[in-house]
């Protein structure tokens, strides 16, 4: 019986892996023992992964104009690739997002910015939500030279990016080369 109810159930399930209804009968008990712990089942995984430790208040510093919103990007990455690994929920939006702003910095890294400034477009398109988008193509805008709408960015960028020290001093920082038109071009960090 206990077979073809489960049958049933991943018939019904359209075939995929349920566990049974019925548990197997408890094995009889002598007096005075204890029954061994039952392990768990071989789906469920025994270690979760730990979380990449949260960078450090100066790490990315020094390393350009945005240093530390690279670091901060990196882990947003692995953060959403560790959750999907443990099988977790992500926003494939987000993700989309934030692959393909990391793509863009790269681009700038080696001094093709208008390629940059167009996947950072098609990015924002995809998800509005992440500030690292709108940061990077205000970065863009100011080394161009472009300050009106490079503003319109870097206000969007900090609504939204985290609430971290070190990345409002470069935030502020940029605000200070726009208005001085000290930016360096894009892709010499």
């Amino acid at each position: 019986m206990r077979t073809l109810l489960t049958g049933t159930l991943l018939l019904v399930a359209g075939c995929a892996a349920v566990e049974p209804i019925f548990a197997p009968p408890e094995p009889a008990r002598e007096e005075g023992r204890t029954p061994a712990p039952v392990p768990p089942p071989a789906s469920v995984p025994q270690t979760v992964p730990p979380e990449a430790p949260a960078p450090t208040e100066q790490e990315g510093l020094g390393r350009g104009a945005l240093g530390r919103a690279d670091v901060l990007l990196d882990r947003a990455i692995a953060t959403n690739d560790a959750a999907r690994k443990r099988g977790e929920a992500v926003d494939p939006a987000l993700v989309a997002n934030l692959r393909m702003t990391k793509q863009a910095r790269d681009l700038m890294g080696g001094g093709q910015t208008e390629r940059a400034a167009d996947l950072l477009e098609r990015a924002i398109a995809i998800d509005d939500g992440s500030g690292f988008g709108y940061l990077y193509l205000a970065y863009i805008h100011l080394s161009a030279g472009r300050r009106d709408q490079a503003e319109v960015f870097l206000a969007r960028a900090q609504a939204l990016l985290p609430r971290d020290p070190a990345l409002r001093i470069e935030l502020d920082q940029l605000r200070e080369q726009a208005d001085s038109a000290a930016v360096p071009l894009a892709g010499s960090r």
